[in-house]
């Protein structure tokens, strides 16, 4: 098919007066253009058919129809060698945001006759705007043209066309769709016969108003909210979506469909996201998945023309494929959860032999089982130590004996933490001998001394226990040389604290590099600092990447301010933080049974300490130095310490992808 435009080229000196002539199939005052090649649709767009042909007809203003003449004899034929007409057909891509339009150029010369002839093959069935520019010459006054049609598959088309500018319907209605295209959000609500409706909104406006276009824009872009007939529903692909736990995600990956009461559809992009539990998150269309495993509904919605329709996200919230990684999420979360944000925890005994009254298994029986029996509840994390204060370095067999009560509770459904103090690797003595013997910390620290052989002697040691621990898929919260920033232990209170960063940084890469151990969660606490004999605690921080947990050791009735100062200190750092070991005053409550009201615990922590994730209620001593009433077993209120909404026992905690066989 062809198109024919007779132009008037510019000569200076003559004043022609010119109007459109041209023919196809006989037909006078119609210009073709059209059909246009099928590799050139809208990508992404359903086909819908093609046009057998496309026609333009030029209306001058106050025109309809083309007008014929004939062109005046003192135009020599030299005189259209400068001139060309450009031809474009530019398709309305719908509902494709990112590339709204298609456009099919051809420029070609004018003839001896003033006759521009352009053809193109098979015009997709789409909106479609006309585009005439004249190089060098003009038609009437004008250079410029354009309109808009609706194309209709297997039949001739026309586009009437106007002069740019002159505010004629065919005018104002392709300039109004050109500013409306521009737009994703309008783009993404038309479906078809965006022409028509264009035009059809245009036609009420008074089209010589100097507003005009912008009322148009006006008027029509509401309207468009219909998009072709009422909203019949909408759908999503996909509608299933499997996420990963505490990873965030962009929900405008997620295709939104509208379905309409005519069988047609258009993809939308401006929808409602919401949550319908409250597991994950979402913050416009970000989306943050939950810190545990399960599966996360979330409800789009989209009005359109006051009809509202929803669909239904079901996101199936995985693990990372690493228990240790899944517990560190999930510690990091609990501070962001409106209850059950603070696991409760039961320190049990020491390495002992398992007849020993101070013996983790012994320890176990008589405050984890005693406060299930009187309270009904399992605490969420037991604690036990790999280290002997009282007697010879740990055996394996001892060591494995205490990984026995902690398998036994991790196979309830809760955590499980350790907590060492080695023996003085210069002396041979128990945690409490600070002969360091002239040296200093990064002497132990460095490997071929006679220090680091024996600390590397005891690592071994405990290096088989938690591979066994391993080999059986726990995860171990592991707090070795704690209250580093008290002067009690051999590793405590040194004056230069990179001394001590050395001995950590060591231990983390031994047991983790050398040893191959992947379940171990290293847990960093030292002691609130409550009297001048105490050093800083950041003095000893290890840096982040040899930590995953922060937290401090507290016996004291109140959550004072020297510990609030603390939890400041240490919640600076990006890690879970942990009230490590608790217990009342020493110096008061803690001499007698049933003088502490363990309930304010909990309160405390939500006035003080709020982003603690969970608290170590340490064990009773009683013995010849006297005896200290830790446990909430034999104080008051533990009850009403575990029923608190802020408190999750280990019924609370998430699998995990374990096995749980219950209390």
């Amino acid at each position: 098919m062809k198109t024919r435009v007779i132009l008037m080229p510019v000569l200076v000196g003559l004043a022609l007066v010119f109007s459109v002539f041209g023919c196809w199939s006989g037909e006078s005052g119609d210009n073709l253009a059209g059909p246009v090649p099928n590799n050139v649709a809208a990508p992404g767009f359903p086909q819908i058919g093609t046009a057998r042909s496309v026609r333009f007809k030029i209306a001058l203003p106050g025109q309809d129809t083309a007008q014929t003449a004939s062109l005046t004899p003192s135009i020599r034929e030299a005189d259209f060698a400068s001139v060309s007409v450009t031809f474009k057909l530019i398709l309305v891509n719908v509902g494709n945001a990112s590339q709204s339009t298609t456009t099919l150029s051809k420029t070609v010369p004018a003839d001896a006759s003033g006759t521009a002839t352009a053809s193109f093959s098979a015009v997709p069935a789409l909106t479609c705007l006309g585009d005439v520019h004249i190089n060098g010459g003009k038609i009437g006054t004008y250079t410029d043209f354009h309109g808009a049609a609706d194309l209709i598959a297997g039949i001739d088309n026309t586009i009437k066309i106007s002069p740019k500018g002159s505010k004629s319907l065919d005018d104002v209605t392709a300039t109004v769709i050109e500013i409306l295209i521009l737009s994703p959000a309008v783009l993404s609500k038309i479906a078809v016969s965006l022409a028509q409706k264009v035009a059809s909104s245009v036609a009420t406006l008074d089209l010589n108003s100097s507003t005009v276009i912008a009322s148009a824009v006006a008027i029509v872009a509401p309207g468009l909210q219909i998009a072709s007939a009422t909203l019949s529903g909408i759908s999503l692909s996909p509608a299933t979506v499997s996420v990963i736990i505490g990873r965030t995600y962009n929900l405008a990956s997620v295709t939104v469909t509208a379905g309409y009461s005519n069988y047609s559809s258009a993809i939308v992009a401006s929808v409602t996201w919401s949550g319908a539990n409250a597991s994950g998150t979402i913050t416009g269309t970000t989306y943050a998945a939950p810190a545990i495993a399960g599966t996360d509904v979330l409800t789009c919605s989209y009005t359109e023309g006051g009809v509202t329709k929803t669909a239904v996200a079901t996101m199936t919230v995985t693990g990372t494929g690493n228990m240790r990684t899944d517990i560190l999420i999930y510690l990091a979360d609990l501070p962001n959860h409106s209850a059950a944000r603070v696991l409760s925890g039961q320190q049990t005994g020491d390495s002992l032999a398992p007849s020993n009254r101070f013996s983790a298994r012994t320890c176990y029986t008589q405050y984890v089982e005693g406060i299930r029996t009187l309270t009904g509840k399992v605490v969420s994390v037991a604690g036990a130590s790999y280290g002997n204060y009282a007697s010879a370095t740990p055996s394996i067999p001892e060591l494995l004996d205490v990984n026995a009560i902690l398998k036994t509770h991790w196979s309830r459904g809760g955590l499980v933490e350790i907590q060492w103090g080695p023996h003085n690797p210069w002396t041979g003595g128990l945690p409490a001998d600070m002969n360091l013997a002239s040296h200093t910390l990064t002497d132990a620290a460095t490997p071929g001394t006679a220090a680091n052989v024996n600390l590397t002697r005891q690592l071994d040691d405990i290096a088989v226990a938690f591979a066994d621990l391993q080999a059986s898929g726990v995860v171990v919260l592991w707090r070795p040389y704690h209250e580093f920033n008290g002067s009690w232990f051999w590793w405590g209170g040194v004056a230069n604290g990179q001394d001590y960063i050395n001995l950590w940084q060591f231990t983390y890469n031994y047991l983790t590099t050398t040893k191959g151990l992947s379940n171990l969660i290293w847990l960093h606490a030292g002691s609130r600092v409550s009297g001048s004999y105490m050093q800083p605690l950041d003095k000893y921080y290890p840096g982040d990447s040899y930590v995953d947990v922060v937290g401090f050791d507290l016996y004291n009735d109140t959550i004072d301010q020297a510990a609030i100062d603390a939890y400041t200190t240490l919640t600076r750092h990006p890690k879970p933080f942990v009230l490590a070991e608790y217990g009342p005053n020493t110096n008061t409550t803690a001499k007698t049974a049933n003088s502490f009201d363990y309930s304010t615990l909990i309160s405390q922590i939500r006035t003080n300490i709020p982003k603690a994730c969970y608290f170590m209620a340490w064990s009773d001593y009683t013995g010849v130095a006297g005896n200290e009433y830790w446990s909430p077993l034999n104080q008051n209120n533990v009850s009403q310490l575990l029923s608190d909404s802020w408190v999750v026992n280990a019924d609370g905690v998430p699998t995990f992808g374990r096995t749980v066989v219950g209390p």
